[in-house]
């Protein structure tokens, strides 16, 4: 490898460390990050149990970041720097697919955009598992890519090792599972690679068989996932669009529909010049059989479509249609942006898209870094309730769940009670008989919303008048404060 592009590599991967960390505590916990501290925050029994009952997702991130939080503490920091290490390594990772593509240069533009995505940056810094989720495809694409050169039988034990990873951290990685393998197993029996049969059949029946404790829970969850509602989330026909749009600019939306049919037009024309690449691998001494790259971008393709019609298919659409829960896709959208970067049939086109993704992006780091920035701000919340309580009132909060977030910053002396749709009159009239005020604290975002029966409870008691209200980027938090009907 020559010392020319390792140097190019280092400037990359530093440039990306450094926006991954950049001011990683500034912003409030918000209730998904609250969350993962509650889930890992006490001993290895409790986190098991809360995942069995409550919680979507397998174990894996989970107990990474148990580990985690005992050596660099519970701070903002401290949680989300978990993320913001395996975001980075991952840049380490897709730089040395170029490899397998037969293309350095390819490796360090792959390792650039993702080094710069704001999408990524966006959940490096968030204590969530999507990062994580991100580093495991990230493998497992890497070492089928290797497989497709050189059809080493350890390959194959490890793609099965890696997918078994994503599978215990990702309750979506089920969705992407068998197309990796649909489409070697294809490669194989059209003779396009080696035909080892052998151990990819006994590679999968390791990974089915160390999967098989957690089968039965995943089927609870996606049934009970499965009676999510869309009302609130409706799938349309820009719901594709828009989720590729997000992973290209990340949090900055185009503000006319010019620049967001702009957006799309680069990232068909990426499509297009990609997929009509004719060029073959440089030959490799090493390889048994060489597979063109069309084999190599075909595969990228069917991880990129196949995922987003599957979803249309499965129950659970709600949440699959957040772009966050397909994240996976994101790395063979930017393939495919790096492969028409590096293509040299059309002269200027890799400077514009390069040059508008840059553009983009730096449009998302202005919304992002901006002090003003937050995703749900309970720590002013918090602060707020310090400022203003008095000794006999309490809190009220609807949904419960804001409890989470609103706990880890208040530091005040007030009864906190989380409401739930299972509440009922006499236990709040149990609760406020003894307070001379209540305050109530809703919040709101894309699948968390206010109780609607609490509401309209608390009203046949109570005049709720607004304090303050804080908007975030993934919800609203409303403060207010309850005086009696009779006043």
């Amino acid at each position: 490898m020559k010392k020319r592009y390792i140097l190019i590599f280092f400037i990359i991967l530093l440039t990306g460390i450094i926006l991954r960390f950049y001011h990683i505590g500034a912003k409030s916990l918000w209730s998904d990050e609250a969350g993962s501290l509650i889930t890992v925050h006490k001993d290895l029994k409790y986190l098991f149990t809360y995942l069995f009952k409550i919680d979507t997702h397998p174990p894996l991130y989970y107990l990474g970041l148990h580990l985690w939080i005992k050596i660099f503490g519970q701070t903002a920091a401290g949680l989300r720097s978990f993320s913001a290490v395996f975001s980075s390594l991952t840049i380490g990772l897709i730089f040395l697919m170029g490899k397998q593509f037969k293309d350095l240069t390819l490796g360090l533009i792959l390792s650039f955009l993702f080094a710069i995505s704001a999408y990524q940056i966006y959940f490096s810094q968030e204590a969530r598992l999507y990062s994580l989720v991100m580093f495991i495809f990230c493998s497992g694409y890497y070492f089928y890519l290797r497989y497709f050169n050189y059809q080493k039988k350890t390959d194959l034990y490890l793609t099965a090792l890696i997918n078994l990873a994503g599978a215990y951290t990702f309750l979506y990685y089920i969705i992407i599972l068998g197309l990796k393998d649909l489409f070697l197993l294809i490669l194989m029996i059209t003779g396009k690679i080696k035909k080892d049969f052998k151990h990819f059949i006994i590679s999968r029946l390791v990974f089915i068989i160390l999967y098989l404790p957690w089968i039965g829970i995943i089927i609870k969850k996606v049934n009970k996932l499965s009676g999510l509602s869309l009302q609130d989330n409706p799938m349309t026909g820009w719901t594709i669009p828009n989720v590729f749009i997000e992973y290209f600019a990340g949090i900055w939306k185009p503000d006319n529909l010019i620049l967001y049919f702009l957006l799309l037009a680069v990232i068909i024309f990426s499509l297009v010049i990609s997929l009509t690449r004719s060029r073959s691998n440089s030959p490799d001494k090493q390889s048994t059989i060489k597979p063109c790259l069309n084999i190599k971008i075909w595969f990228n393709f069917i991880l990129l479509l196949a995922p987003l019609l599957g979803v249309i298919i499965l129950p659970v659409k709600v949440h699959a249609f957040e772009s966050k829960h397909l994240i996976f896709i994101s790395l063979p959208l930017l393939i495919f942006l790096g492969l028409a970067i590096s293509e040299n049939r059309w002269k200027y086109s890799g400077f514009f898209i390069t040059g508008f993704f840059i553009l983009v992006n730096l449009c998302s780091y202005q919304v992002y870094y901006n002090k003003e920035f937050e995703k749900e701000n309970w720590q002013q919340a918090a602060d707020i309730i310090q400022k203003n309580e008095k000794d006999t009132e309490i809190v009220f909060l609807n949904p419960g769940y804001g409890g989470y977030p609103f706990d880890y910053y208040y530091q005040g002396k007030l009864v906190r009670y989380g409401l739930t749709n299972e509440s009922t009159q006499k236990e709040i009239k149990e609760a406020v008989r003894q307070a001379s005020n209540v305050w109530l604290i809703e919040s709101q975002g894309r699948l968390l919303r206010p109780y609607n029966k609490i509401s309209t409870l608390l009203s046949e008691s109570y005049h709720p008048i607004l304090y303050k209200q804080l908007s975030g980027y993934c919800g609203i938090i409303s403060i207010y404060r309850l005086n009696p009907v009779s006043e």
